[in-house]
């Protein structure tokens, strides 16, 4: 009985991830929505506040991370923040999405993205980030 009681207290402890395919259990306190992703498709989805940076979690019906999303100006990838020019060697290679946006892959798995729909890539601010597989 001891052995089952620290487990559950064990688990309940635990910090959620938000690793991709990982499984997501929401919380009473996160907002429920829905959100379009990069595969052009509305996914359940969920607001969540970890470390002071709020991030949208959108979910498959198994409740598994299809992709993890920030807009929030104190997360950082590398030195990278929204409002950032997206440096033009990051350019070599990226996902266009038509009606979406562009995500161009910077590091760790994290795409710096925008909403512009042009072909140039002169003085690109980055206005979101994501990680998420653009190879489904």
């Amino acid at each position: 009985m001891f052995i089952c009681c620290l487990l559950f207290v064990c688990f309940s402890c635990s910090k959620q991830t938000l690793e991709l395919n990982s499984i997501f259990m929401p919380e009473n306190n996160n907002t429920n929505y829905y959100m379009l992703g990069p595969d052009v498709s509305f996914h359940k989805s969920y607001s969540v506040t970890m470390n002071n940076v709020e991030y949208s979690v959108a979910v498959s019906n198994q409740n598994r991370i299809i992709f993890v999303s920030t807009r929030d100006s104190s997360f950082t990838v590398g030195k990278l923040k929204v409002g950032d020019e997206i440096p033009k060697e990051k350019f070599k290679k990226y996902h266009r999405i038509p009606g979406w946006g562009t995500c161009v892959p910077i590091s760790s798995g994290w795409y710096a993205g925008y909403y512009n729909e042009s072909e140039s890539n002169e003085n690109v601010k980055i206005q979101f980030f994501i990680k998420c597989n653009f190879k489904r």
